[in-house]
């Protein structure tokens, strides 16, 4: 039995507060967080680095919660930066084991995917 990842459906399928998602030079994963370009004046566009400044969180907490780290800077292959819309979400959450519920305004179920065939790219107006 899989967890499911219940979202509210985002119809335009809009950028999350100028996110992106790439993937890591280090061990290829998922990396979602803000891009930032490294292109210091003497070098050509070729020797540019790129990397993903996302929010790490840890235990130790108060109480056994999660306590914020602060930004963590990763390489990130710039082939691979892609802008974090909803469908970007649920691929994510399917690649890591979840089952997405799609829910309108009212918790009414608009779509459930189970598998990244089961995307359909209509289902978002930009697309």
């Amino acid at each position: 039995m899989s967890a499911t990842s219940v979202l509210r459906f985002d119809i335009e399928n809009k950028q999350k507060d100028f996110q992106v998602i790439a993937n890591r030079l280090d061990n290829g994963e998922d990396i979602i967080g803000w891009v930032v370009v490294e292109q210091p004046w003497y070098s050509p566009k070729n020797r540019w680095k790129y990397y993903v400044f996302y929010n790490e969180y840890g235990s130790g907490g108060m109480c056994g919660g999660a306590v914020d780290l602060g930004l963590t800077k990763v390489e990130v292959d710039p082939k691979t930066i892609r802008p974090f819309t909803q469908m970007e979400k649920v691929k994510y959450d399917l690649r890591h084991g979840f089952i997405v519920r799609l829910e309108d305004v009212h918790c009414r179920e608009v779509k459930t995917i189970s598998s990244l065939k089961d995307i359909d790219p209509t289902l978002w107006l930009d697309e």
